[in-house]
């Protein structure tokens, strides 16, 4: 009985160790986590560092927080992420997303950053132009950044009338120089974002070609984006991650005229462009991945390999990781 009773506390203290080995490995965090997105940013990624919830949940943790804007938009965005430059990116565009999907197999997408059902980039053109139809493109430079989801929107505007990338010449462009290179003449028209159009347009620089606006069928969700490795070292990093991440969606809907505001302050976009973008009663910044978002992204992945914009194939079974959304989710009363 004695040996019996030796033998079993052995047992219990040694799984009592590995239970804690375990759990000390489930809880690692590192010392900082390196967050990019498109610049100026999505709403969540400025509406983050506004508040600093995240900073302040990973603080006792010893972790720091680090944000990274990329202007040089989605593919050299997702290029980090892959080569370990930062840890998770927001605000990745499904051309992007899908691209980097299709080839890297240590890349997941594990949440959504937003799904606006407003539509698609516009594409511009100066204010005396003499471009009055997409027709009018042909041959014409197009400034945009190359390998995002404005690279994919021209490649629609343009089918829509039977012409193709190759009809056009197209210049690689970020955010913040193709709105200067158009008002000098450097470029015909570009393609780009809310941010970009309307300072242009509300300062009588430019004028609409083709609103994005009145494209819902165009539109594709944004997403968030980390390694597979990272998730299974850090999941604990990963879940508070998204935890905070639906606190500021929700915020943002409760408290949309503030929302609209620290954006607009903080990226230097127009507010009232912003309030007439934005004039639904919610802000669709919900971070579960829906069947619809991925309907969406696999017929998205059609028109980029039709348009000779996508390498490989995308196995949504390994590159979707929505495990631990839909455990925040289900935690917080959401879903069951």
């Amino acid at each position: 009985m004695k040996n019996l009773i030796k033998h079993t506390a052995a047992a219990l203290s040694a799984l009592a160790l590995l239970l804690g080995a375990a759990a000390a490995q489930a809880q690692e965090y590192p010392a900082t986590v390196k967050i990019g997105a498109t610049a100026p940013g999505s709403p969540k990624f400025i509406w983050h560092q506004h508040h600093g919830w995240l900073e302040e949940a990973l603080k006792p943790h010893g972790v720091t927080v680090e944000w990274y804007p990329f202007v040089d938009g989605g593919g050299a965005l997702v290029t980090a992420l892959g080569s370990g430059g930062i840890d998770v990116a927001y605000n990745a565009g499904s051309s992007p997303a899908l691209r980097i999907g299709a080839i890297h197999p240590n890349v997941n997408l594990i949440a959504v950053d937003n799904y606006e059902p407003f539509g698609a980039p516009s594409v511009v053109v100066a204010a005396d132009s003499p471009i009055k139809t997409i027709e009018d493109l042909k041959g014409k430079r197009i400034g945009f950044p190359q390998g995002t989801v404005r690279h994919t929107t021209l490649a629609k505007v343009l089918d829509s009338v039977g012409l193709s990338l190759k009809d056009v010449e197209t210049l690689h462009m970020a955010f913040d120089t193709s709105g200067p290179a158009l008002v000098r003449g450097d470029i015909d028209a570009l393609v780009e974002g809310e941010t970009t159009v309307a300072e242009l347009i509300d300062r009588g620089a430019a004028r609409l070609l083709v609103d994005g606006n009145q494209h819902p069928e165009w539109s594709s969700p944004t997403v968030i984006l980390t390694r597979t490795d990272y998730t299974e070292r850090y999941p604990e990093l990963i879940k508070t991650l998204l935890e905070v991440d639906l606190r500021i969606s929700q915020w943002a809907d409760a408290n949309k005229d503030e929302a609209l505001a620290v954006f607009a302050e903080q990226t230097k976009t127009n507010i009232g462009s912003l309030q007439r973008r934005y004039s639904h009663d919610v802000l669709y910044q919900d971070p579960i991945i829906t069947d619809k978002a991925i309907a969406v992204l696999k017929t998205e992945e059609v028109f980029l390999r039709d348009a000779g914009l996508i390498n490989g194939t995308v196995d949504y079974d390994r590159w979707v990781n929505d495990s631990t959304i839909k455990q925040v989710y289900s935690e917080a009363g959401l879903i069951n």
